[in-house]
């Protein structure tokens, strides 16, 4: 198991982006039968408020409008986590492909896998395409015939049987296979969406985000052992 990588990202919002990707169209609030024109505007300025923050939200699930703000390793047992003292997302993302490649040839291979939660169809997407957005350079291996490199394993798609559309995230897996692994406390109450507040805040909430993907990388490396002792990969 230890030459097995295992690797989950965390991601934040740029707002900016957002901004620049989406209109909020007056036309479109529904004022019903309101007349008062304070209370349309109202009625407008709520609309607006719920459209950007839902924008903000589903942002972070989308490599063009969010950054990878955070990635936390599993290495021969050890957790390794990197975002929490200033590195910025290119070097974030160099340091990923120097480990999963670290030769262009692919002679040379440290980790014979790379495993996360659901990481294929997220994880290695955002990877992917962050990459691009910051001109790096990505290995010649990555994708082979229009997929990801054998190397790449989704332990969601192992555990649901690779049935299509088969989504079970990691906290239930884990209780599903009696797996309690958490360890940091107050990091129960922080949501993915939620962790880059975290991350930015005070010292005291980044000590809780760091609990947090701690966790994640405890859940994640304990169902990736289970999975492997049973159905390999």
């Amino acid at each position: 198991m230890s030459n097995i990588l295992y690797a989950d990202i965390e991601t934040a919002p740029l707002l900016e982006k957002v901004n620049q990707m989406h209109t909020f169209k007056l036309e479109d609030v529904k004022y019903g039968n309101t007349k008062d024109p304070e209370k349309r505007q109202a009625i407008a300025d709520d609309a607006e408020r719920k459209f950007w923050a839902e924008k903000t939200d589903k942002a972070q699930l989308n490599p063009d409008t969010s950054e990878i703000c955070a990635i936390g390793y599993v290495i021969a047992g050890n957790i390794d986590l990197h975002g929490f003292d200033g590195e910025s997302e290119k070097n974030m993302l160099e340091a990923f492909w120097r480990m999963a490649f670290p030769d262009e040839d692919h002679n040379t291979i440290i980790f014979s896998k790379i495993a996360g939660w659901n990481f294929n169809k997220f994880d290695l997407k955002f990877l992917y395409k962050r990459s691009i957005y910051n001109g790096i350079k990505l290995p010649n291996h990555v994708m082979r015939n229009g997929r990801p490199n054998d190397r790449f394993v989704d332990l969601m798609d192992v555990h649901q049987f690779h049935e299509y559309k088969s989504f079970l995230s990691l906290d239930k897996a884990c209780i599903a296979n009696s797996i309690d692994v958490r360890e940091s406390t107050g990091a129960d109450n922080i949501g993915g969406k939620d962790f880059y507040k975290y991350l930015r805040g005070s010292d005291e909430d980044k000590e809780l985000a760091r609990g947090y993907l701690e966790d994640d990388m405890r859940q994640t490396h304990a169902i990736g052992t289970r999975l492997h002792n049973t159905v390999g990969f």
